[in-house]
Formats: C-alpha cells, sequence, structure tokens
C-alpha cells in the first residue's frame, strides 16, 4: 500500500501547549515538525492547525498538516491539505508527488494522474513521479501508456532501483513483451537477488516467453527466499500442469493452499491436476466446494464439468456446462460440449 512520507529533520525544540497562543506562524510550525520528527502526529495537528489559522498562506503548515494528518489515517484530511499547499507553491515537487499518493490512496486516479504529471513537469529528471504514474496508468488499464513512464523512470534512475525495474519487467509482461520484460527482470534480480517478489515476477515473464523450466526455477527461489509465497506456489503449479508435470502440480499448488486455504482460483488448479492423475473422486470434492461459494467462477464450472464427464456422469457434467453457458454464452468450449452431450446417449 502506498503511504505518505516525507523525512524530517530533527529538531530539539521544546513547547507546551499553554504557550502556543504567544507563538508566531513559524514558530508554531517548528513546535509541529518536532513533534512528528518524534513520532507524535497527534500532538502536532495543534500548533499546525493554529499556524495555518494564524497564516493561510504559509505552505509549510499546509505540508506538515498533512504528513501529521496521513500518519493519523486521515487520509481525506491530508489529500485537502496538499491540495492547499500546491496552490500556495505549485512547483513543490515533493508535495504534488504525496498528492498524487494520496488521491491513489482515496480512489480518485484520475485526479492522482494529474498530480503525478504536474510533478513530472516541475522536475522531469526524477524518477518518483514517473514511477507512480506508470503504476497507476497499468493499475486502470493503459498498459501502453504504464510503459513509456515506467521506461522514462528507469531511463532518469540510470537503471538503478530493483523494485522499479520489476515493475517495469511487470508492465512489459501486462503488454503482451514478455522477452522485454524477461531482460529488464534479469537486471532486477541481479541487484537484488534475494527479493521473493522479483523472483516471482521473473518467473511470470519467463513463463510467459516460452521458459518453463526456468520459470520453475525462479518461482523455488521465489518460495525458498519466502515461505509464505502462495502465489509463487500457484503460478508454479499452474506451469508445472501446462508442462505435464501433474504430480509436481498436485504439490505445489497443495502448497499454495496450505498457506492460502479457500482460495478459488488455487483450489480450480489443484482440481484440475487431481483429476489429471485419476483423483476424480477428490477432484469432484473440491470443485463443488468452489462452486458452491462462487458460484459464478466460469473456470470452476468448466472444470467441475470435465470432471464429472470423466466419471460418466452425464447428467450433472450437463448441468454443469449449462451454467457455465449463463456465464460465458459465447464460449466456443462450453457450447461445443453442450452440443456433444445433448446428442442422443447410444447405450452399449
Amino acid at each position: 500500500m502506498r503511504t505518505l512520507v516525507i523525512p524530517l529533520v530533527c529538531l530539539s525544540l521544546a513547547a507546551s501547549g499553554a504557550a502556543h497562543a504567544d507563538m508566531s506562524a513559524e514558530q508554531l510550525v517548528q513546535v509541529g515538525k518536532s513533534y512528528l520528527s518524534r513520532g507524535q502526529p497527534k500532538k502536532a495537528l495543534d500548533p499546525l492547525e493554529q499556524a495555518a489559522k494564524l497564516k493561510p498562506k504559509l505552505a509549510a503548515a499546509h505540508r506538515l498538516l498533512a504528513l501529521a494528518y496521513s500518519r493519523l489515517g486521515r487520509n481525506a484530511d491530508a489529500t485537502r491539505e496538499l491540495e492547499r499547499t500546491v496552490a500556495l507553491d505549485p512547483k513543490d515537487y515533493r508535495s504534488l508527488l504525496l498528492l498524487g499518493m494520496a488521491k491513489d490512496l482515496g480512489g480518485d486516479h484520475q485526479g492522482a494522474l494529474d498530480a503525478y504529471a504536474k510533478a513530472t513537469r516541475v522536475n522531469p529528471k526524477r524518477p518518483e513521479a514517473w514511477h507512480e504514474r506508470g503504476m497507476t496508468l497499468l493499475m486502470t488499464g493503459h498498459v501502453a501508456e504504464a510503459v513509456k513512464d515506467l521506461q522514462t523512470a528507469v531511463k532518469v534512475a540510470s537503471g538503478k532501483g530493483a523494485d522499479l525495474l520489476a515493475d517495469l519487467g511487470y508492465a512489459l509482461d501486462a503488454a503482451g513483451r514478455a522477452p522485454e520484460a524477461v531482460k529488464v527482470l534479469e537486471k532486477a534480480v541481479k541487484q537484488a537477488p534475494d527479493d521473493p517478489e522479483v523472483r516471482f515476477i521473473f518467473g511470470d515473464a519467463l513463463a510467459a516467453s516460452g521458459h518453463p523450466a526456468e520459470a520453475v526455477k525462479s518461482y523455488e527461489a521465489a518460495r525458498a527466499r519466502k515461505k509464505d509465497h502462495w502465489r509463487a506456489a500457484w503460478h508454479e503449479g499452474l506451469v508445472l500442469a501446462r508442462m505435464g508435470k501433474q504430480k509436481e502440480a498436485v504439490k505445489a499448488l497443495r502448497a499454495a493452499l496450505a498457506v492460502k486455504p479457500g482460495e478459488p482460483r488455487v483450489e480450480t488448479a489443484l482440481a484440475a491436476s487431481l483429476a489429471a492423475t485419476g483423483h476424480l473422486p477428490e477432484a469432484e470434492k473440491l470443485l463443488a466446494g468452489v462452486v458452491k461459494v462462487a458460484p459464478k467462477d466460469v473456470a470452476a464450472q468448466i472444470t467441475l464439468a470435465k470432471v464429472y464427464e470423466a466419471q460418466g456422469k452425464r447428467k450433472e457434467a450437463l448441468g454443469a456446462w449449462r451454467r457455465a453457458q449463463r456465464l460465458a454464452p459465447h464460449d466456443k468450449e462450453i457450447r461445443g460440449a453442450l452440443k456433444r452431450l445433448r446428442r442422443p446417449h447410444k447405450h452399449r
């Protein structure tokens, strides 16, 4: 989760609440700043609010108020104060950046993008705003634009920063440019070899670029560095299943479920691998539980239909395929299965 962080210089100011009334706005700002440097945002509110009232155009008062509010979890108040700060000082790069993060946190992604864009114009040679804007674009489905901003961030950062490289690699993979993603993520792994998330994203790119064996190794590296990385175990299981290594896939998927019990996507994948290894009753039981709690899960309905068919349960299979069709009426596989099952059944 994105948080608002402003580095503060520790001050050795000592001021009591009773003395605040006799202070200037600038002095009150210093008192509030001192409280913040000591990790006391609640105490910082009173002097900073007084400073803002005494001198409404004092940008520092609003900037520090935003910090105090954000540390207290009051994002709406922090956003308001950051808007006042940048209105008073439109070239305040740090506040523009933080305003974008606050708006993202509040769900105003367009407002965040606008703030980040202003920050990049104020200081185009800093990577942070390019990075944050790229991630917001990615999160809102503008993948091609996200790649451009993240590439700019990497360029101005001189290629340094494993997190930044990993995010660019992720975006390239999402854009269908897996081979490019692999090259970028190789650099990220070199910079942060023990980062499990970098290893996980690298595994996804390797899998997408047609290197499943290397992908499995990367997922295993992620899991070795973070024992409860259930997504790495899940994706490893998916890749192993596609490689035809169903027994190994079952093992990886069971490991994912041990960390994330009840996750329907993992349960559906596990059921498919169980069915492929002949454990049809267990697969059926697992899928019945998935569709009970997630009846709109098309993948689970389709997999359950196939498991029923494999057991010769034609009536149950037909019901599962019909439920799947209601969820995805134009799916060719579903329509083909229904056409096949509706033919007159010949008994031997």
